[in-house]
């Protein structure tokens, strides 16, 4: 009977599994600072002492630079204790003369080390302090030096189902501690005391066994709603993280992770505009955020019904930008094949409008590529050619589409001119003005129709055919200048109005074009002095000195000196343009009735008398 209970017990010792054992340490093994209850028996065997030797140096001819003295601590139960062991690398057994080996140390001390990342696998990114949606599976990856605990030639007996030595936490967004997680088929995983036997080594590393952040429950919830969560990493190696502290706290990146979130949000797409109108002839771009390193397709939406002519274009994607894709302009047009949603089967290339010489319609949509980080900037310009009005911006992928619109404008085209707008015929006349829709104006004279060329009246300009007009450029700040030299011009005395033009348009045509006018007078050169008063106005005045000098004899008449005073009704002078031949002359107006020019010419001689008489 004996027997049989005896060879029992055999067998039943010989089926079980043997039981690890990571605090039996042999010579040669790595130990970590901090851990506690480890058996170093068979490593120092009777030797007392513990001895370090800086890297490089001799063991066996030098003397150690520290020294531990070990015969009052317990060898079978023996605490690394980060207030004496400070040194990492090989210690040896010593006995105050020399190591007990001078080429196998004891043991060798490491500095533990611990961090975690959190990886998505469906776009393969490491997605830590990011965003993901829900349903994309998480893995976690940790980096860490501890795995050397599990080396089976230092610590013996270790099985991989019961020996784990870190253990991964998760905090929802209420604060819920999670110590396992739902696969995408609803099957939990733990995170508590995992076997890390590998420098990089992976929690969840196929999509069976990730966390399922889609997961749903019986009521067709999400087990994990949208939110921030907190992950991070624990040694649960030989209560290292109670031993090993930082100022009284756990030691963030040695026994500790450093903490990282991610946020689990809803699927959707989100595109953005930087402005909510733009003038015609600038740039404006879009903002797409959406799920990382995924396409989407991006539109101007509903313009099927415009011809893609000039001054019937929407706005246009720019070309060259970093993961845009744009389908050939000869096809084929993949892109432009996308039926999207809701549209009776109808494609992108049915809504939108159709290519044109120098326009083609594949610069109305393209693919875009998300980054890493789940977005993208995509471009639009707008020039003359694209029509004022709303455009609806679309991106789209699936049953996933959001939209922005964006105004475009008219710009505006304004034009002045130095002086009074007056000037002699060889004056050179300074224009000067803005243009917020093209880089050029283009100048002509209505005077000659449908336009005059400003430098060689009366030649005509032609429609559309830049050359034929004189132009400005337009300046970073809007603004142009343009110099009219009028010497040598046969321009007849009189009014000119002289346009300014965003395109290379004439009179007939502006209707697509940003434009202003400014009327000036052209007067005939002056060869004499002539003085030619301001207006007046003159009450109770005494006559002085004048002088009138005409054009025809170039003589000034006799300054005649005169003292007469008269009260006459306020007198308003204007002044009137010169016409070769004519005289520089003063049209007076009192009470509306010139004054006859035999008055005038009495008064002069009743003061000279009255001057002879005073003399006498």
């Amino acid at each position: 009977m004996c027997l049989m209970v005896a060879g029992f017990f055999l067998l039943l010792a010989l089926i079980m599994p043997v039981s690890a054992d990571l605090t039996k340490i042999k010579p040669g093994g790595v130990v970590f600072i901090g851990e506690q209850g480890l058996d170093i028996s068979g490593a120092v065997g009777d030797y007392h002492t513990l001895a370090w030797w800086p890297s490089g140096s001799s063991v066996s001819s030098s003397p150690p630079a520290q020294v531990i003295d070990i015969s009052s601590m317990n060898k079978n139960s023996f605490y690394i204790d980060p207030s004496l062991f400070s040194y990492t690398g090989s210690w040896y057994a010593y006995n105050d003369v020399q190591p007990s080996s001078s080429t196998t140390p004891a043991f060798i001390l490491e500095d533990p080390s611990i961090g975690i990342k959190i990886w998505d696998l469906d776009t393969n990114l490491d997605s830590s302090g990011r965003s993901v949606l829900q349903g994309d599976p998480l893995s976690f990856r940790i980096d860490t030096n501890l795995y050397k605990a599990l080396d089976p030639s230092y610590r013996q007996n270790i099985n991989s189902a019961t020996d784990g030595i870190i253990t991964i936490k998760v905090k929802t967004d209420g604060g819920v501690l999670l110590d396992s997680l739902y696969d995408t088929s609803s099957t939990t995983h733990t995170l508590v005391n995992q076997y890390v036997d590998t420098q990089s080594w992976t929690w969840g590393g196929s999509t069976v066994t990730s966390w399922g952040t889609g997961s749903m429950d019986s009521q067709n919830q999400y087990r994990y709603p949208a939110g921030t969560y907190v992950v991070w990493a624990e040694s649960t190696l030989n209560n290292m993280k109670n031993n090993y502290k930082n100022g009284g706290s756990a030691y963030t990146g040695k026994t500790v992770s450093q903490s990282t979130i991610v946020s689990l949000v809803t699927p959707a797409v989100r595109i953005e505009s930087n402005k909510d109108s733009v003038t015609r002839g600038n740039s404006f771009y879009v903002v797409i955020t959406g799920k990382p390193t995924s396409t989407y397709y991006l539109w101007v939406q509903g313009t099927g019904g415009m011809t893609g002519v000039s001054q019937n274009q929407p706005p246009m994607i720019s070309l060259n930008q970093q993961g845009v894709t744009m389908d050939p302009e000869a096809g084929p047009f993949t892109i432009g094949s996308y039926a999207y949603t809701q549209g009776a089967g109808k494609t992108i290339r049915d809504d939108i409008p159709p290519s044109v010489s120098g326009a083609p319609n594949t610069r109305y949509y393209a693919q875009i590529l998300m980054s890493t980080y789940g977005t993208r900037t995509v471009e639009f310009q707008t020039s003359s050619d694209t029509k004022p009005g709303t455009y609806s911006l679309k991106v789209e992928s699936g049953a996933l589409s959001d939209t922005v619109p964006v105004v475009v404008q008219k710009g505006g085209v304004t034009i002045t001119s130095d002086g009074n707008q007056v000037y002699n015929l060889g004056d050179t006349i300074h224009f000067s003005g803005t243009n917020t829709e093209t880089a050029q104006v283009y100048l002509f004279l209505e005077n000659y129709a449908p336009g005059g060329k400003l430098s060689s009246p009366p030649t005509v300009v032609t429609n559309s055919n830049a050359a034929t007009f004189d132009s400005a450029t337009v300046l970073g700040d809007t603004t142009w200048s343009y110099n009219w030299q009028t010497s040598g011009l046969n321009l007849p005395n009189g009014t000119y109005t002289v346009y300014a033009v965003s395109l290379p348009d004439d009179r007939n045509h502006l209707a697509g074009a940003a434009y202003g006018s400014l009327s000036i007078f052209v007067n005939s050169p002056i060869t004499a002095t002539t003085t030619i008063p301001t207006t007046t106005t003159t009450t109770n005045v005494t006559t002085t000195a004048t002088t009138v000098t005409t054009i025809t004899t170039g003589t000034p008449l006799t300054t005649v000196p005169a003292t007469l005073t008269r009260t006459i009704s306020p007198v308003k002078t204007t002044k009137q343009p010169l016409t070769r031949g004519t005289t520089s002359k003063t049209t007076a107006s009192a009470t509306n009735s010139p004054l006859p020019d035999t008055i005038a010419c009495a008064a002069l001689v009743i003061g000279a008398v009255a001057v002879l008489w005073r003399k006498k």
